[in-house]
């Protein structure tokens, strides 16, 4: 074998050669998979990309498909378990994180929010709701008597109803940082800024 004069552990950065794009009925570009019906996949230096679009793929195109398409999630979110350092060394995990998988495409989402990489932690919407309702008191937006007649059940389900809430709230600081305290995850402090 040849020398490339790369070590085993040496990694190379691959120019992109392509790009992919997820299209709206009518051809538009949009950034969600939920709200995709087509997809676009552009070669570098090819002047005409392919485009699929779901309206008008036959019947035999969309199972072969969707058949494709679950067996390599199946595969790929099993193996995201497994290959993750958090990873406990049970296979049921690997099917309990398959399963949750599939079950929320089938409620019209492609992902759960999730925090971290690798096996991550889903977000636990109930703390994230209690944080959110903290902040909104200490901040003066609502009183905690907005909160306990029923403003928080409607944030409760807000997070549950828009991924894109879930998303901006977690943007929020004092949100994160309640959310953290709530769930009992350290944060950081100023002391931590001392060098």
């Amino acid at each position: 074998m040849a020398n490339t004069g790369q070590t085993a552990t040496a990694k190379t950065t691959r120019a992109r050669i392509a790009d992919h794009e997820w299209l709206d009925k009518d051809g538009a570009v949009v950034d969600a998979e939920e709200a995709a019906y087509g997809y676009r996949y552009t070669l570098k230096d090819v002047a005409e990309s392919f485009e699929w679009n779901f309206d008008k793929a036959s019947e035999d195109a969309r199972r072969m498909l969707a058949l494709f398409g679950a067996k390599t999630l199946a595969t790929n979110e099993s193996s995201g378990v497994r290959n993750s350092d958090k990873y406990n060394g049970d296979p049921n995990s690997q099917m309990d994180s398959v399963k949750s998988r599939f079950a929320t495409i089938e409620s019209g989402q492609w992902t759960e929010e999730r925090e971290g990489g690798g096996v991550a932690v889903r977000i636990d919407k109930d703390a994230l709701a209690q944080a959110i309702c903290l902040v909104l008191v200490a901040e003066g937006k609502k009183t905690q008597a907005d909160i306990d007649s029923g403003h928080k059940a409607k944030v409760r389900q807000k997070l549950e109803d828009d991924p894109q809430y879930v998303r901006k709230t977690r943007q929020v600081p004092q949100v994160a940082t309640e959310y953290a305290k709530i769930v009992g995850r350290p944060t950081a402090t100023v002391d931590d800024l001392d060098v």
